[in-house]
């Protein structure tokens, strides 16, 4: 994690913590991309405010979830999930031809 480290390099009183505008619930998820936008935060992983849109797991990370996966028995119901939201998605060639390879 970037601040996690340069909280360690720097350390703590290099920092401050801001409460920058108080906001109803509602609003959270707006004011924070408006902030994103404006400030344009170094430490900030996240590109647009409540998603995981430009976050990306360090080759650690992926190789831990791929080993939870492995072996790892689906439940009839949880096959018919995956299968409806699968439907409808058309793949392209290249798609194709990484699966397979795979």
């Amino acid at each position: 994690m970037i601040i996690s480290k340069a909280l360690l390099k720097y350390g703590y009183n290099s920092f401050s913590l801001e409460i920058l505008e108080y906001c109803e619930p509602s609003f959270v998820i707006s004011r924070e991309q408006y902030y994103i936008d404006l400030l344009k935060p170094e430490y900030n992983i996240l590109q647009k405010a409540g998603s995981l849109l430009g976050f990306k797991h360090s080759q650690d990370t992926k190789a831990n979830l791929s080993a939870l996966g492995k072996g790892r028995k689906l439940s009839e119901e949880h096959k018919a999930i995956l299968s409806a939201l699968a439907k409808g998605k058309k793949h392209s060639e290249e798609q194709k031809q990484k699966m397979s390879v795979a």
